[in-house]
C-alpha cells in the first residue's frame, strides 16, 4: 500500500535533484551536533557505494535539504531509501540505551564489499560506540523519519543556483544563530 502522499518519481539520467526530508513529527533531533555528524558520515557512506555527486546539503534541526546527482546505477529514490534506513538504524543504536537489531545494510544490488566499504562501516560503528555515553541520561525518543520526501528536478543553471542560495540561507529562514551543518560545492 502506498503512502497517501506518494507521488510519482521522475528519474532522469544525469539529473540533479533537490530533496527535502523531515524527522517524524518534526522532532528537532539535529539540534544535537553528534547526530549531525552521524548523518554526514552516513551520507558519505551511502555515496561511497551508490556513486552520486553531492552538490550541497543543509542539516536543520528537524529537516534536511540535499542537492545530489545520482549515477545511472541507482536512482534518487533508492539512494533516499538506503540513506534513511541506515541512518535510522545507527541513530537508534546511538541514542537508545539498549537496542538489538540486525546489521543489515540497505545498499541495493550488485555491491562489492571492498576495503573502503568495510573501513567506512567500521568507522561508523566506532563513532557510535564512542559517542553513546553522551546520550545515557537524555530523554530522546526513538529516531524516525517522516514518510517519503519532497524532490525537485533541477531544470537549468538558474534553478541550480536558486537552490544553492536557498541552502545557503536556511539559517536565516529558520532563525538559527549560525550557519552550521551546511556544505556547498559549486
Amino acid at each position: 500500500m502506498k503512502h497517501k502522499n506518494s507521488q510519482k518519481r521522475v528519474c532522469l539520467n544525469n539529473a540533479i535533484y533537490f530533496i527535502t526530508f523531515n524527522t517524524y513529527n518534526n522532532f528537532p533531533f539535529f539540534n544535537n551536533d553528534i547526530l549531525c555528524r552521524l548523518f554526514i558520515k552516513e551520507f558519505k557512506f551511502c555515496q561511497s557505494f551508490q556513486f552520486f555527486d553531492i552538490f550541497g546539503y543543509k542539516i536543520n534541526p528537524e529537516h534536511i535539504h540535499i542537492l545530489i546527482s545520482p549515477c545511472n546505477k541507482f536512482n534518487y529514490s533508492q539512494i533516499m531509501g538506503s540513506l534513511k534506513r541506515n541512518f535510522t538504524r545507527d541513530a537508534n543504536r546511538l541514542i537508545l540505551p539498549m537496542i538489538k537489531g540486525d546489521d543489515t545494510l540497505y545498499i541495493g544490488n550488485d555491491i562489492r564489499f571492498d576495503a573502503n566499504f568495510k573501513k567506512h562501516r567500521h568507522g561508523i560503528a566506532k563513532f557510535i560506540k564512542s559517542h553513546k555515553p553522551h546520550f545515557q541520561n537524555m530523554n530522546i525518543p526513538k529516531f524516525k523519519w517522516q514518510k517519503s520526501f519532497h524532490d525537485h528536478y533541477i531544470r537549468d543553471e538558474i534553478d541550480f543556483f536558486n537552490h544553492v542560495k536557498y541552502i545557503e540561507n536556511q539559517y536565516i529562514k529558520h532563525g538559527l544563530s549560525e550557519n552550521k551543518w551546511v556544505y556547498l560545492k559549486i
